[in-house]
């Protein structure tokens, strides 16, 4: 298999250095389907896929959690088709974003320890708003009992909302 590199461009005292970073795995994730990973290398950028093919007024949640006893600060990066940010998000347990307006077409995520120096298990979660993937249905007014059996996991919901009914 051949060995995918990214590159970082740093500014020092007005001179600039290229970096090479080696991505060690790249994975295509399906909507509502949450996966766990593992920074194994201290400077290991992993890299995941999703395709979208909805409407700009769609929500899309990405999420990355440490799962791990190490304390690693998560740092989440999603691009666009065209390697654009969409966004970018640096947490302590947990980095979320939501991202809004998207249009279709392939995106990338970056999953990494924000300090480059340590290593550790997290979990990478994609979900979106309209037809979310892996979700359970329910029944408006009737209660559901479930449990998070890991931390970062989530579960997602839908039920009907018939015509005439309150929606607030």
């Amino acid at each position: 298999m051949k060995q995918l590199w990214l590159k970082h461009f740093i500014c020092i005292s007005g001179l600039v250095l290229c970096l090479l970073c080696p991505v060690f795995s790249q994975t295509t994730l399906q909507f509502g389907e949450a996966l766990n990973a593992q920074i194994s290398v201290p400077g290991e950028i992993d890299i995941y896929l999703f395709s979208f093919s909805g409407s700009t007024d769609e929500r899309v949640i990405v999420r990355m959690s440490e799962t791990g006893s190490s304390t690693f600060f998560c740092d989440l990066t999603v691009l666009d088709g065209n390697g654009n940010l969409v966004g970018s998000d640096i947490a302590g347990l947990t980095a979320e974003l939501v991202l809004d307006g998207l249009t279709p077409g392939v995106y990338t995520i970056r999953a990494q320890e924000s300090g480059g120096n340590l290593t550790g298990s997290y979990r990478i979660f994609v979900q979106r708003s309209r037809m979310p993937g892996n979700s359970i249905a329910s029944v408006l007014g009737q209660a559901q009992q479930d449990s998070i059996a890991v931390f970062g996991q989530l579960d997602t919901y839908v039920f009907n909302i018939n015509d005439g009914m309150d929606q607030t």
